[in-house]
């Protein structure tokens, strides 16, 4: 494995050979850098002391081209949020989560308070064991929609600031792969955009410990070589819609929407927490989840999402949800150590 994968291969029992309450904490950062982020930027940094994680928006990561207002990068921090308080249970932690989005250290997005939970017993299936299988898989997904059961447990989180559409009713999902079509390429009509896509995406073979390798794409090794260039100067998204029309009308059999009645940085922190929630739970049950952002943040083509979902909530998150004909591999990581303040 490339060092730049290394992340990957955490080991959960290495965590009770550790002696200080301090080596402990920061050994719960293995965790959270496995968390998704748009265009696998990892756009987070720590700073851990005997009791604490303070969680830190590393805006040197930000996509300013893609993502204007940081919504996008909001989210993916509530993802490592969400992967910390996981781990945090599995190994016996009380938390208290303070969220931060809106002080004046605009950087600083969460503080998390520990303490030892009294009397606790280990359970044998927690989702810490989900955390380094999850993966982005943006490949063809079987026909078949996912459990009724798992459809009934997205829909037990929603709460009055929340809503959530776990859609598989066929004539509904396709009016949405339209829109999603007409979002990627309207956002790939931006040079800005795709400059900065291109930074990201990654031949198949990088060493990078960021960016999105082309096999994640299904695009062969060769290829990969010498697409993040023709990506800075061609609409790929306009090349490429037929087939990922195609991909969500015949092989995308869900598709989740998050909406939330304020819109806010703490909502979308939040949204962040609870896809990656949702994204666990589904990968415990063999199914897989690939987000898209463009419908959510470019222009206001999420008035039109608003308009299938019969809704007046903000939509913060979509993503594809199914059964994956094939298994992809990981993206790469920051190791913790290299993210900590």
């Amino acid at each position: 494995m490339k060092q730049n994968f290394n992340a990957w291969d955490v080991k959960i029992e290495d965590f009770f050979e550790l002696q200080t309450a301090q080596e402990k904490l920061s050994f719960l950062l293995n965790f959270a850098v496995l968390a998704p982020s748009s265009h696998n930027s990892q756009p987070w940094s720590f700073r851990v002391t005997n009791n604490e994680i303070k969680i830190y928006a590393d805006m040197a990561r930000s996509l300013p081209a893609s993502d204007t207002n940081n919504r996008q990068l909001l989210i993916s921090l509530g993802c490592v949020l969400e992967n910390i308080l996981t781990a945090a249970e599995y190994y016996g932690y009380e938390v208290k989560v303070s969220l931060l989005s809106d002080t004046a250290d605009n950087s600083c997005i969460a503080s998390i308070v520990f303490s030892e939970a009294q009397n606790y017993i280990r359970p044998k299936h927690h989702a810490i064991f989900t955390i380094p299988k999850r993966r982005t898989n943006r490949t063809k997904y079987d026909n078949r929609p996912p459990e009724e059961d798992f459809i009934q447990w997205v829909s037990s989180l929603a709460s009055e600031n929340t809503q959530f559409f776990l859609i598989t009713n066929k004539t509904n999902k396709d009016a949405i792969a339209d829109i999603v079509i007409e979002a990627g390429i309207s956002a790939m009509e931006s040079t800005d955009f795709r400059h900065e896509l291109s930074q990201y995406v990654k031949n198949n073979y990088t060493s990078s410990p960021i960016g999105m390798p082309l096999y994640g794409f299904g695009v062969p090794g060769p290829i990969s070589l010498i697409a993040p260039f023709m990506m800075k100067f061609v609409n790929m998204n306009k090349v490429n819609a037929k087939t990922d029309s195609d991909v969500l009308k015949n092989y995308t059999p869900a598709v989740l929407v998050i909406a939330t009645r304020d819109d806010t940085r703490k909502e979308w922190l939040e949204t962040g927490a609870l896809y990656e929630r949702i994204a666990l739970e589904a990968e415990r049950r063999g199914l897989s989840t690939a987000p898209s952002a463009a419908v959510i943040q470019i222009g206001e083509l999420y008035k039109k999402l608003q308009e299938t979902l019969k809704t007046n909530y903000r939509p913060q998150f979509f993503a594809r949800v199914g059964y994956a004909k094939d298994t992809t591999k990981p993206s790469p990581r920051l190791a913790a150590n290299m993210v900590l303040k």
